[in-house]
């Protein structure tokens, strides 16, 4: 992990952040930023992908990044505004916008795999940063926790079609769920997949 060269060379307050939901077809995308130390309990267990945990595990850890770091902030992007502007944008925005409004002075930011700049403090981006970023693995699992939670919440507003099991993303079930059923507000519309089971069903 990189978070103790980064405190041997005096940066105090580490942030870390990373985005879930990129790939669904439908639901918000989320983006978390948390701010470390180099006190931090996370230390000790080292890179965090969210990926590579269970659900169980990942809700574990969520109460212990909330606890015990200096900061977290958590912004959702709708489907709307990813319609409207463009996924890119909006990731990059959600990242920003993370960071941005953690209420502690970062020295340093790591983000997981786009460059997130104009924030005034030196930044890092990494491939596979939640594997190799102990930040940006527990930005990685408030994300991701964070959207599961929606999505569960998504499943009991528009029954029918699976939200709770596959979150948003594209599979056979959620799939055939549009053609049945047709589109929710939560849909991303600028997607193929759904645009063509629309423009089907029409």
């Amino acid at each position: 992990m990189i978070e103790p060269s980064l405190f041997a060379q005096g940066f105090d307050l580490i942030a870390g952040v990373d985005e879930a939901g990129r790939g669904a077809c439908a639901g918000p995308l989320v983006a978390a930023s948390v701010a470390i130390d180099k006190g931090s309990p996370l230390l000790q267990l080292g890179a965090l992908d969210s990926k590579k945990l269970s659900p169980a595990r990942r809700e574990e850890l969520y109460d212990l990044i909330v606890n015990s770091c200096r900061a977290v902030h958590v912004i959702e992007i709708s489907s709307l505004d990813i319609d409207r502007y463009g996924l890119q944008s909006m990731n990059i925005s959600a990242m920003r916008r993370a960071v941005a409004g953690l209420n502690v002075d970062i020295d340093y930011l790591i983000s997981d795999g786009y460059p997130v700049t104009g924030l005034g403090m030196p930044t890092l981006a990494m491939f596979k940063g939640d594997s190799l970023s102990v930040a940006v693995g527990a930005a990685s699992i408030i994300a991701k926790v964070t959207r599961d939670r929606i999505m569960v919440q998504m499943e009991e507003r528009f029954p029918g079609y699976g939200f709770a099991s596959h979150k948003g993303y594209s599979c056979a079930s959620h799939m055939k769920a549009i053609a049945d059923l047709g589109v929710t507000e939560i849909h991303r519309i600028s997607y193929r997949n759904v645009s063509e089971l629309v423009k089907a069903k029409d």
